[in-house]
This record gives C-alpha cells, sequence and structure tokens, in this order.
C-alpha cells in the first residue's frame, strides 16, 4: 500500500519553493545603499450472516469468537434480505491521516485546502483508505467518514472487483466554524464505516486529538524520514483579512508616492513600500521577539496577522507573516526566509525577480529602516553563500499559483 499518499506530493511540490538549492542570483538580492459519545449497539442492524459485537459496536460474521448475538430484541421487522451467495464480506485494509505524522494529532491549519488540487494533487482528510473483497464477485459500497465533533457524516463510493483490493483518497471536509472556534487541543475520534446494500459490514475508529489552526509543523517524521515542512507556514499569511487591509492606509502614509503602488514604480518603489510596512508597524509599537533555540524542531502555537496586530506584539516570525500578508495585499510578492532559529522577510524587486529586498524585524523599535534593510540583506546573503543547511527562502506568490490558499478569516 502507498504510505505517505498524496499528502506528500503537496511535501514535494511545496519545496520547490525553497527545498532545492538556491536561485543562481540569490547571493546578490537586495545589494543595495471533548469527543462525542458513540451509541452503543450496531446502527443499522447487522445483516444476515453477522452479529453484533456490542462492546466494538460492529458487526462481524458469525463464528468469529470475538463476536456473540447480541441480547434483547432484534430489528423491527423490514424487508426480506436478498441472500447473498458470496462468502465473505468486505475488509476495511487502512489509511492514512496528517495525524499519523504528528503522534496523532491533527492539524487543521491547512483544512481549508482539503478537496482542493494543489501541485496536481488533491489534498484529502485520508488518503489510501483502503478495502479488500474476498468474493467472487464485484461488491459496490459505501464509505462513511466523520471526525467527532469536527464535521458531519461524508460519504463516498466505492467499487471492489471480486477477490481484489481497491483504494480511494477521501476528500471529506471538516467543518470551518468548528475549526475556527477551536481555542486548544480537542479530544476526537475519526470513524470509518463501509456498508454494502445499506448494512453496515465494518466499522473502524481512531482516537485523535484535534489541534488549534494556529499550531504549525516546522518538520515531520515518517519512519526516520524527515519533511521539511516549513512552507507550510503561508496558510497563515492572510492578505485579505480586514485588519491587513485596514493597516495598508497606515502604510501608504509611509511610502514616497503617499500610496500603495504595488510594482507600478519596479525596485526603488518595492523597496519603499517594504519600509512603508515596517515604519507603520514601527508607529504602531509593534514588538517582535527573537525565537528560542530550537524553535523550529517542536510544533508551535503561531498567531495570524490580525492577532500579532490586535496584541501588538509577537515573535520575527509572526511578524515576517503580518509583513508578508501586507505585501501580497499590496499586490507585490513576498519572500519569507528561514534560517536557524530565525525568520527574515521581504519582497521581491520586480514580479518573478531573484533579487530581493530583505528585512530585519528583531529590532523595529529601534532600527531605521535603511538600517534594518541592511542587516536583513547581509543576513540572508550569509546564509547564501555559508550554504546553511536551515536556510529556506519559502515564494509566497509560487505556493499560491499551484493552490495554497490563505486559511479563511473573517
Amino acid at each position: 500500500m502507498r504510505h505517505l499518499g498524496t499528502f506528500l506530493l503537496l511535501c514535494a511540490a511545496l519545496c520547490m519553493a525553497g527545498c532545492s538549492d538556491p536561485p543562481r542570483d540569490f547571493t546578490e538580492m537586495g545589494v543595495e545603499p471533548e469527543p462525542a459519545v458513540r451509541p452503543t449497539g450496531c446502527v443499522p442492524a447487522c445483516g444476515p450472516g453477522l452479529a453484533c459485537d456490542t462492546l466494538a459496536g460492529v458487526c462481524r460474521l458469525i463464528g468469529d469468537a470475538a463476536a456473540q448475538p447480541e441480547p434483547g430484541p432484534g430489528p423491527e421487522p423490514g424487508p426480506a434480505p436478498v441472500p447473498d451467495p458470496t462468502p465473505g464480506a468486505v475488509e476495511l485494509l487502512g489509511y492514512f491521516s496528517e495525524a499519523d505524522l504528528r503522534d496523532g494529532q491533527m492539524p487543521t491549519h491547512d483544512a481549508h485546502l482539503i478537496g482542493r488540487d494543489v501541485g496536481g494533487s488533491p489534498i484529502a482528510l485520508l488518503y489510501n483508505l483502503g478495502v479488500r473483497n474476498p468474493g467472487n464477485r464485484a461488491r459496490d459500497v459505501v464509505i462513511t467518514v466523520q471526525v467527532d465533533g469536527f464535521s458531519d457524516p461524508f460519504q463516498a463510493d466505492l467499487r471492489v472487483e471480486a477477490n481484489a483490493d481497491a483504494s480511494a483518497d477521501i476528500l471529506a471536509p471538516l467543518d470551518a466554524a468548528r475549526v475556527a472556534a477551536l481555542s486548544a487541543p480537542a479530544r476526537s475520534a475519526i470513524w470509518v464505516s463501509i456498508a454494502e446494500g445499506g448494512q453496515v459490514v465494518h466499522e473502524d475508529r481512531r482516537d485523535i486529538t484535534v489541534m488549534p489552526r494556529a499550531w504549525l509543523w516546522w518538520v515531520i517524521d515518517d519512519a526516520g524520514m524527515p519533511y521539511d515542512v516549513r512552507q507550510r507556514c503561508v496558510s497563515h499569511v492572510t492578505p485579505d483579512d480586514r485588519e491587513v487591509q485596514t493597516l495598508l492606509t497606515e502604510v501608504g502614509r509611509q511610502t514616497a508616492a503617499g500610496r500603495v503602488t504595488g510594482y507600478a514604480n519596479g525596485a526603488d518603489g518595492a523597496r519603499d513600500q517594504l519600509g512603508a510596512v515596517f515604519s507603520a508597524l514601527k508607529v504602531r509599537g509593534l514588538r517582535f521577539a527573537r525565537l528560542g533555540a530550537g524553535f523550529f524542531f517542536e510544533p508551535q502555537p503561531v498567531q495570524l496577522p490580525s492577532e500579532t496586530l490586535g496584541s501588538g506584539s509577537g515573535d520575527v516570525l509572526e511578524g515576517a507573516l503580518l509583513v508578508a500578508a501586507a505585501l501580497e495585499a499590496m499586490d507585490l510578492e513576498p519572500i519569507v526566509s528561514f534560517g536557524e532559529s530565525h525568520v527574515l522577510v521581504g519582497v521581491r524587486q520586480t514580479p518573478g525577480s531573484d533579487r530581493a529586498w530583505m528585512i530585519e524585524l528583531g529590532d523595529i523599535q529601534t532600527a531605521t529602516v535603511d538600517a534594518a534593510m541592511e542587516a536583513g540583506v547581509n543576513l540572508q546573503n550569509q546564509w547564501v553563500t555559508d550554504a546553511d543547511p536551515a536556510f529556506l527562502p519559502v515564494d509566497v506568490a509560487f505556493l499560491r499559483s499551484i493552490g495554497v490558499i490563505p486559511m479563511p478569516t473573517p
């Protein structure tokens, strides 16, 4: 069976923005002067040849040592079932979710991407859900998936040929409102049931912890193979947020032109507007703390740009995502550069250019725009020339082009 499935195709697509060697002229960048209760019993009632395992709440083949007929009155009379001459029932072979790479923790910061095509691959809730048909005729089954407390039941049809296996990626969406309202990790479970002819023939429950959408991972591990997923922070770059849009009025006042102009004034205009965002945040009194050593080794809660604006402070990562959101809202192309326990933010000098203006946010309340930009350019170039293994430039415009849209905000 495929193990990581389409999910790691997404990782590979995202890595095109920064996991390979830096662009040819990159060294010249910017060189300038609680869970729901599950009912007991089997619902729907078990069909012929099956008995209800009341403890597990699933139907099993009669004769299975683990199964005992459910005591008490039987199901209400209904239409007589059509005998199935094929022995055995379909079996669930397994499935894969993002929680399997995170010790049972289900991330939700990119739940809005479920069902979307990203880099040529659809994003799913469950990948490679496999079903086996041991019988001698093809079977049409209905797969139902639900995340307790965070989704409604989602159904998908699957045909399984005789004596064969079949698999499908399940594009079951999470409820956006319930995810947005989650402020702390919540216990939940993924329920998967397989029904044939209206009768549930298999049911599976997997405990998970649903994480608030603020939580971001920087590296995930599959059987000793690490995958760098820092670039997925662009879900937190939210240019359409109302607070970010409000900030643009203040940014316009700080520009030489007195307004936001995008790339209309070329590389010099891009530099001026990056400095204007820095100045507008400085006038507001925002402060950005340095990251602690080893910050990117563990998942961390990260404020959205509107939350950083509301709180008046954050760390340099949160500041970089805020500046990137403002730049994107100004029709500029932001770059978020990761280093060892540090983050810079900048803007391409012209659309698609290999050269960028970078800026250091750590000293926003004491440094001038020119000093902060010089510090950002120098550090970025140092990471490149030193071939720093922690260096990862993330191209927001590229990720948008392959379908990584911002997290929805009110």
